[in-house]
């Protein structure tokens, strides 16, 4: 039976990604996510900013967590 990440990708669902993190002394210091679906590869480097696909990417100015956007993941495994 194929994974859940594998069957919502097969189904085209965009939200699928691979994170990979890497942290050096308890710091966050490089961190890679893509999605396949989209074609989104995300990086950053702790000092050096984020990207999308290459091109320099900002964080939003917003800071009322009433206006904010939050997304959380729960794992599911049969």
């Amino acid at each position: 039976m194929p994974s859940a990440k594998v069957e919502e990708a097969r189904l085209r669902f965009p939200f699928v990604c691979v994170s990979i993190g890497l942290t050096i002394g308890k710091i966050p210091t490089v961190a890679v996510v893509y999605n396949p679906i989209m074609n989104e590869l995300f990086t950053a480097v702790r000092g050096k900013g984020a990207f999308l696909n290459g091109s320099p990417i900002k964080t939003s100015p917003q800071n009322e967590l009433v206006k904010a956007l939050m997304v959380t993941e729960v794992q599911h495994r049969p």
